[in-house]
């Protein structure tokens, strides 16, 4: 599937544009809607695992991070637009919204390499307030991230229409992304059953589960704050 997937290709109502870039769990394409004129960052899960049971756990994990992301709806968190299993070609596509500036790893790494001074104050505070304000909602939803980090921080321009727009840190959007590791709190699991084209989810509960105090990671921290002098 992901080697098929060329500029021109569809998947489901979706034309690919070109690959953004490739993970352990699969691929990332830049695809287009022809029916809302939008552009899509598309996360392509295969499951066509030689272990049967792999296969299934990787079909339930991406369909349950697509189902939490759906419900998890908050100006600062990635929105999931659409989500399918793909039986025929043993694949979960989960349409995302397009972040056209990368994420904020690669910022960091590139003002660094080219020897520019950090972002200023101001963005770092725009960062930790728009960061704070995501994981404030989703510990309110019973949801712990467990992965924030730069590399899920992830930033576009603003404004509608705004794909060809130059990334000014000024004015960016910013959302966290990748929900992948996420857990439920008190809930062992969430598991997405999918008949067709109709989805129903249900939660096993776990007794006796701990939940830590949330916190910003360590390596999230000293990356926004750590510069060579």
């Amino acid at each position: 599937m992901m080697a098929a997937c060329r500029p021109g290709d569809a998947v489901g109502r979706y034309r690919v544009l070109q690959i953004l870039g490739r993970g352990s769990f699969g691929v990332v394409l830049l695809a287009e809607d022809p029916l809302q004129a939008q552009r899509v960052a598309m996360k392509v899960v295969p499951c066509d695992h030689l272990d049967a049971a792999a296969a299934d756990r990787a079909r339930e994990a991406a369909l349950a991070e697509a189902q939490l992301l759906q419900r998890l709806r908050h100006p600062h968190v990635v929105s999931c637009l659409d989500v399918c299993w793909d039986a025929g070609r043993s694949v979960v596509w989960i349409a995302l919204d397009y972040m056209n500036g990368g994420d904020l790893q690669s910022v960091i790494d590139s003002r660094r390499n080219s020897h520019e001074p950090p972002p200023d104050a101001g963005f770092v505070r725009r960062v930790l307030s728009a960061i704070g304000s995501a994981l404030r909602f989703v510990h309110s939803q019973g949801v712990l991230h467990r992965d924030v980090k730069p590399s899920n921080v992830l930033l576009a321009s603003s404004g509608t229409g705004a794909g060809s727009r130059p990334l000014s840190l000024v004015q960016a959007e910013i959302k966290l992304a990748d929900f992948g590791i996420s857990k439920i709190h008190g809930r062992r699991r969430m598991r997405a059953r999918w008949s067709g084209r109709r989805r129903t989810c249900r939660r096993s509960s776990s007794a006796g589960s701990r939940t830590a105090r949330p916190r910003m990671p360590g390596p999230w921290a000293r990356a926004s704050t750590s510069w060579p002098p």
